[in-house]
């Protein structure tokens, strides 16, 4: 065997032990048999994560305007209730009755010193290539 395979060997064996003890160390305000439950509840929480999940939901929550008593508002609040209670929890949603004021009309205007009027309107902004892969 070469040398370099050897010290290649050996740096790889002090590592694997390194991580068994690591594994075996007792945690701060545990003791042994608790610190071993603590760390294989973070190995299953730390398994939990999907970065395509996470973008599903946030698209799905976010596909229309959702203001505060809007009908997707209540279908967001229904699909989550779904959500939780697929999960076992034992969720309901509260209706409160608040004051929302929510005008009929509204405008924006500049009179002076030349007249201005804004369309408070926004553009439908397209996902493009370029966006996309900022959030991928």
């Amino acid at each position: 065997m070469s040398r370099a395979f050897m010290i290649a060997a050996m740096v790889v064996a002090a590592s694997a032990s390194r991580a068994q003890s690591a594994d075996d160390e007792i945690l701060y305000g545990f003791t042994p048999a608790t610190s071993k439950t603590q760390r294989e509840w973070e190995k299953r929480f730390h398994a939990i994560p999907s970065p395509q999940i996470m973008r599903d939901t946030m698209q799905r929550l976010s596909a229309r305007p959702h203001h505060v008593g809007s009908p997707y508002d209540r279908d967001n609040a229904e699909w989550i209730l779904a959500r939780f209670k697929a999960w076992g929890l034992d969720a309901h949603i509260e209706q409160y009755e608040v004051l929302f004021p929510t005008p009929k009309t509204r405008a924006v205007e500049m009179i002076e010193p030349i007249r201005y009027v804004a369309k408070l309107q926004e553009p439908v902004v397209r996902a493009t290539s370029k966006l996309q892969c900022i959030f991928n």
